[in-house]
């Protein structure tokens, strides 16, 4: 699990919990809190595999999951995949989430609407990406 700054703390850190031993063997230890804006993530030979085959879309789409990854895939590509953007969509704020290789997550920052209109060029996604698209506060 990584996770963000504890409320009081601005610097980010990592925490890594064994949840077979929380789960089955009930070692209230390992239960750590989360807080919004933490990143969750559970790795496993089968997630691993999966990650490397899909990326996810999520938010303000209208059909948001996985998709499978094909080389070239693009930030708006996969919007486009998942059903494009609902009615309630700020695509100019949406987010890649990227798993880099020393285990931290990077977060890039994607002007989608700029994008569909040609302004800025298109990111190319990673298996195992998360675009998350979210809705407009207005």
């Amino acid at each position: 699990m990584s996770t963000q700054a504890e409320p009081a703390s601005d610097a980010p850190y990592r925490i890594e919990v064994n949840l077979k031993r929380l789960i089955q063997d009930g070692a209230v230890e390992e239960d750590k809190p989360i807080y919004g804006g933490d990143f969750v993530f559970i790795a496993s030979t089968e997630s691993e595999a999966l990650s490397t085959n899909f990326v996810w879309v999520e938010g303000a789409v209208k059909n948001p999951g996985k998709i499978p990854y094909q080389t070239g895939l693009t930030a708006l590509s996969a919007c486009i995949h998942a059903g494009d953007f609902n009615d309630y969509a700020a695509p100019n704020k949406a987010t890649i989430h990227r798993l880099d290789a020393n285990g931290k997550i990077l977060t890039i920052k994607v002007k989608l609407k700029k994008i569909r209109k040609g302004k800025i060029p298109d990111v190319p996604l990673r298996p195992g990406d998360r675009l998350t698209v979210p809705e407009s506060i207005f």
